[in-house]
This record gives structure tokens, C-alpha cells and sequence, in this order.
């Protein structure tokens, strides 16, 4: 029995082995089958795509080019504007040149006429003050002369004054002259039948001073300079002159 068995089982798979391999066979045929189609499938994808690659590379083609073309216009349009622009800028540039060299030139020309203005002053100026030291210079000693006369004639009128120091203020009363006089004759010796022919009296131009101060000066002055050394040769003969017990000098 166990030999019939492995007898069977070993011939069940002998015919189920046949079953198979027909099988395969069929399976084999219809992938090569399948492949042909794919095959075929994916010659007929890459032609497509080929053709699509090629219609995308013409239509980049023509964009760029259009696009060139766009741009050379543009190009070509800027750089007539350009041109343009920098034209206008020259002409503008020009014109502010001339009209600052037009400026300038009629700054120049006056400049030039004040200049020349200014030197035919100066030099009028300069003859002018040529003149002007000549006549400064002969003022000059005129008025030396005239100091020299002033001095000369201020000193032969002082010849004739006379001072006299010591008298108190407000004794002299409202007439000087005539209280000199009185004073002179009665005082001093061999002048009482003498006209003193006292012109002018009067104490000293300054202010007048307080009690206990020395007081003003008199100031006499004599017609004549021979009347003036007589009364003063007098008073330095007596010394001792006095007035309301208050010593006088001369």
C-alpha cells in the first residue's frame, strides 16, 4: 500500500509538471507580447516628445528672437534719446557759458573804467597834495613868524604889567584902577606928583580863593614901561610895604 501510494503521488506530479511548463510557456508569449506593445508604446512617446521638445525649442527660437528685436529698438531708442538729452544738455551748457563769459566781460569792462577812474584821481590827488605840502609847508612858516611876532609883541606887552601880592580879597572895591593909584602915591616915596597913567587893573584870572588862602594877585599895567621901573625901583627901596598890617610884595 505505502508503495502504491509514493507510486501515485510520483506520477501525479510527472503530469502536473507538463501543466506547468505550458503555462510558463503562454506567460512568456504574452509578456514578449507586452514588451513589443511597450515597446512600440515608448518609440511612439519619445517621437512625441522629440517633436514637442522641438516645437518648445523653435518657439524659444522666435521669443528670442522677438525679444532681440524688442530689445534693439529699444536699445536704438534710448540711445537716440540719450543723444538727444546730451545735446540739450551742451546747448544749455553753452549758452550759460557765454552768458556768464558776456557777464563776466562786462564786469571786466567796468572794473577797467573804475580802475582807470580810481588812477586819474589818484593822480590828481597826488598833484593835489604836491600843492597842499608846498602850501602847508610856507603856512608853516608863516605861522612861525607870526608865533615869533606873537611871542614878541606878548612880551613887550607884559613889559608893562606889574604885580603886586598880598593884598587882601575885596579891599581893592569896585575901582581898581584908582585904589592902585591911591595906594602907589601914598605908599611909596617920590611918585605923588607922577600921572601913573595906569591903563588897566584887576586881580588874576583864576577863581576866586577862600580866606585862608594867600590871596589874587593884582595885576597893573602902565602905558609906559619907564612908569613901571620907576614905581618898582620905589617899592624895592622902602621894603618893608605894607597894607592893613599885612605885608606887600612887588
Amino acid at each position: 500500500m505505502a508503495e502504491g501510494e509514493k507510486h501515485m503521488k510520483t506520477r501525479g506530479k510527472s503530469i502536473l509538471k507538463p501543466e506547468k511548463d505550458g503555462k510558463a510557456d503562454e506567460d512568456g508569449e504574452r509578456r514578449g507580447q507586452t514588451n513589443e506593445r511597450d515597446q512600440d508604446g515608448d518609440a511612439k512617446t519619445s517621437s512625441q516628445i522629440t517633436a514637442a521638445i522641438q516645437e518648445s525649442i523653435s518657439a524659444i527660437h522666435s521669443q528670442i528672437s522677438a525679444l532681440r528685436s524688442d530689445l534693439k529698438d529699444d536699445m536704438t531708442d534710448f540711445r537716440q534719446k540719450i543723444r538727444e538729452d546730451i545735446r540739450n544738455d551742451l546747448t544749455e551748457f553753452k549758452e550759460e557759458i557765454n552768458r556768464k563769459i558776456s557777464e563776466v566781460t562786462k564786469t571786466q569792462q567796468s572794473t577797467s573804467e573804475r580802475v582807470n577812474e580810481m588812477e586819474k584821481r589818484i593822480a590828481d590827488l597826488e598833484e593835489w597834495a604836491v600843492d597842499v605840502r608846498d602850501a602847508v609847508g610856507n603856512t608853516l612858516k608863516v605861522q612861525e613868524n607870526l608865533q615869533a611876532k606873537l611871542s614878541d609883541l606878548e612880551g613887550r606887552s607884559r613889559r608893562n604889567n606889574l604885580r603886586i601880592y598880598g593884598m587882601p580879597e575885596g579891599c581893592e572895591g569896585s575901582n581898581v584902577i584908582e585904589f592902585v593909584a591911591e595906594f602907589i602915591k601914598s605908599e611909596l616915596n617920590g611918585l605923588q606928583d607922577i600921572d601913573l597913567q595906569i591903563q588897566r587893573a584887576h586881580r588874576a584870572l583864576v577863581p576866586k580863593p577862600s580866606q585862608e588862602v594867600q590871596p589874587r594877585s593884582l595885576v597893573i599895567c602902565f602905558l609906559e614901561y619907564r612908569i613901571k621901573e620907576m614905581v618898582l625901583r620905589a617899592a624895592w627901596n622902602k621894603k618893608d610895604l605894607r597894607y592893613q598890617g599885612r605885608r606887600i610884595f612887588f
